[in-house]
């Protein structure tokens, strides 16, 4: 039975892994409809699982901060710091009127920076704990998107529209070392280096991984869901070379749409962010459909860049539909995906009985 039947699926996944007074734990989420999620923290060694927050909260884009005593994550479009320690999580009150948050990067527990929208377009801010906002990176005739700082420097994405086309470029910048606290924008144009165009091909979810090496998501402008039962996703890496930057495709893969068409049962409540290939070491794992048969089913592989192939990695017990959000830890891989609820023959899946819950994830051992 394929996902775009009209059976409901809920999600179990990992999200981060942190270690607390010596025991090691998966902060996991579990999508039990199409809108509610909830937060657990799961113990790798035992499986047992307790939830972090409280069911009124919708978490999305959970990132540790550095000293692993809290994390952050945004819920109904406001971000949100909770404290290991503490019951409930502190909201941000900004002084600039930015929305469309994405993804949090913490510098230090007090600093962090992300991409938002203010008025019709998208810039780049460094915000604090108090809520003080400043722009990095903002254009009335462009948009600055995912951010991604490594040492003293600030890689970026800049979409500008041409004639009727958008077009992407990757740029640089010096990150500053402090904020300002006034209204300029701190980069304008004129400071901004450029360092590779991508042409009409959507590009997204920067990651730096070095001042040489970078890697991103190339994927479809839009889709129709009635149409279209798959969308195919590229992954590049960007590499500077003697004779400047170049782009290189390292691997592509399916996910069934309707994970995310957000009027289907079966969306994920985090869109594509659990679907993001995951780096670890030399490897990067992701979820994929199989491309030499019909099914609508998603399984794990790796993509090795020492040797640069490929390999399926099979699961044993593994039977659900899709199989995503790969995380390393103590154990191995642990992968989340669709689930089975109280079916613990079968991973992932979730026992439930009275207050007790166990997680019990699809594991590639190392």
């Amino acid at each position: 039975m394929g996902v775009h039947s009209s059976r409901s699926y809920s999600y179990l996944y990992p999200v981060e892994r942190f270690t607390h007074d010596g025991q090691e734990y998966l902060m996991s989420l579990w999508q039990k409809e199409k809108d509610c999620v909830e937060l657990y923290l799961c113990n790798t060694a035992t499986g047992v699982a307790q939830k972090e927050l409280f069911s009124l909260f919708n978490p999305v884009g959970i990132q540790l901060l550095p000293s692993h005593d809290a994390y952050s994550f945004i819920d109904n479009g406001r971000v949100r710091i909770k404290e290991f320690i503490k019951r409930s999580p502190q909201s941000l009150e900004f002084d600039k009127p930015i929305f469309n948050i994405s993804l949090v990067h913490w510098i230090d527990d007090t600093m962090a920076y992300c991409h938002a929208q203010e008025g019709h377009r998208f810039g780049i801010y460094m915000f604090d704990r108090n809520g003080s906002v400043q722009r990095l990176l903002y254009d009335a005739s462009a948009d600055y998107l995912f951010p991604s700082k490594i040492g003293d420097m600030l890689h970026y994405i800049r979409r500008t529209q041409v004639n009727d086309s958008m077009h992407y470029e990757v740029g640089v910048v010096p990150f500053p070392d402090k904020v300002l606290c006034d209204e300029r924008v701190l980069y304008n144009l004129e400071d901004q280096q450029l360092i590779l165009s991508a042409g009409t091909l959507p590009i997204a979810f920067l990651r730096m991984e070095s001042a040489q090496q970078g890697f991103v998501l190339v994927h479809q402008n839009e889709f129709d869901p009635e149409v279209d039962r798959t969308i195919q996703f590229h992954y590049y890496a960007l590499e500077r070379r003697s004779n400047g930057w170049h782009a290189r495709q390292l691997f592509s893969f399916c996910v069934p749409s309707c994970l995310l068409d957000h009027t289907n049962q079966n969306r994920l409540y985090e869109n594509v962010l659990p679907l993001l290939p995951y780096h670890h070491g030399a490897n990067i794992y992701y979820g994929s459909m199989s491309s030499d048969t019909a099914s609508e089913n998603m399984q794990l592989y790796c993509f090795n860049m020492k040797n640069q192939t490929i390999r399926w990695c099979p699961i044993a017990g593994s039977r659900p539909p899709l199989l995503f959000s790969p995380r390393a830890c103590g154990r191995g891989i642990a992968c989340g995906g669709s689930i089975a609820s109280n079916v613990h023959d079968f991973v992932p899946s979730v026992y439930v009985k009275d207050d007790f819950v166990m997680f019990n994830f699809a594991w590639l051992r190392r």
